[in-house]
């Protein structure tokens, strides 16, 4: 767990880093989200009703900021600059960590800000129409959190549909396993190119492509244009994140029932060394899949 999401770089940094962090951390509060990594905590249609929030929440610093003017010029500017700092405060992991580490549960932080517009209209006497804004922050509040009910619905539904085409097309691959002639449950099983799995049946749901909150169907859609055209010039091809997931054979032994013993490491590098595996096709191609040496080789 030390080296996940940044977390052991917590704080280290030079100083033009920190700059850097504390000017992406403003960024961040004005256009809600972490733009390298496509993280938002707000979909479109809530991201404008934020948007509105933010406008009415400068207005009523501006109103404070008036009103404790007429009262002490320097509680006024105490109250400016505390104001000013609320960025800081809401993106403070931006800050501590290197911001492609931020993921969108590091950005619950945003709710504080939302409090602080409420505590706002509450706190300005005399205000005029102090009521009304209330009122509207609530509506807009309600009406945010039903469109981000909807959307969070939605990433569900491509999270069940996602992880039920993974379960199926690993369960076709253990009946075929265990379909190899000869093939006996105590073999070892060996798997060829783990990483590197391809299948053209596998559905491709462009529906799907704007619900960034959930991984992709291609790993390499999770990369930035300049990198994905090079990972393709080099002869990459990925045909679904989800199957070659790094714990993929984890996911198969949970939601599949299928944990077999796999041969060791070394064993493995030899097996690929020689000429009638380097021949074998890939799978699913028939030929695929088969017994070598006592060991269910299965290239992909």
């Amino acid at each position: 767990m030390t080296t996940y999401a940044g977390l052991s770089s917590w704080g280290i940094t030079g100083v033009s880093g920190y700059l850097a962090r504390i000017a992406e951390a403003y960024k961040a509060f004005f256009v809600l989200g972490i733009s390298p990594n496509r993280t938002y905590i707000f979909t479109a249609g809530a991201k404008n009703i934020a948007y509105l929030i933010i406008v009415i929440a400068i207005y009523l610093t501006y109103k404070k900021f008036v009103y404790l003017r007429k009262i002490s010029k320097g509680s006024a500017w105490q109250f400016l600059i505390a104001v000013a700092a609320l960025p800081l405060c809401v993106n403070l992991t931006i800050i501590m960590t290197d911001p492609k580490s931020v993921s969108p549960l590091h950005l619950l932080t945003y709710i504080m800000w939302v409090v602080f517009v409420l505590q706002r209209a509450e706190a300005i006497p005399g205000l005029t129409g102090k009521d009304f804004f209330r009122k509207t922050i609530i509506v807009l509040l309600m009406l945010s959190s039903f469109i981000m009910a909807k959307h969070d619905n939605t990433c569900y539904m491509k999270l069940e549909v996602c992880q039920t085409q993974a379960i199926s097309y690993f369960t076709t691959l253990i009946t075929r396993i265990k379909s190899v002639e000869g093939y006996k449950d105590e073999l070892p099983v060996a798997y060829i190119n783990a990483y590197d799995k391809q299948d053209a049946t596998i559905p491709y749901i462009k529906e799907y492509d704007n619900l960034t909150a959930v991984y992709p169907y291609r790993i390499a859609d999770l990369l930035s244009t300049p990198e994905k055209t090079a990972l393709m010039k080099s002869g990459y091809s990925d045909h679904g994140y989800l199957i070659n997931n790094y714990a993929w054979i984890y996911f198969m032994k949970i939601w599949c029932g299928y944990e077999p013993q796999l041969v060791e490491k070394g064993d493995r590098l030899k097996l690929e060394t020689l000429p009638e595996i380097r021949n074998m096709p890939q799978y699913p191609d028939d030929g695929s899949i088969k017994i070598i040496d006592g060991v269910v080789v299965v290239k992909f």
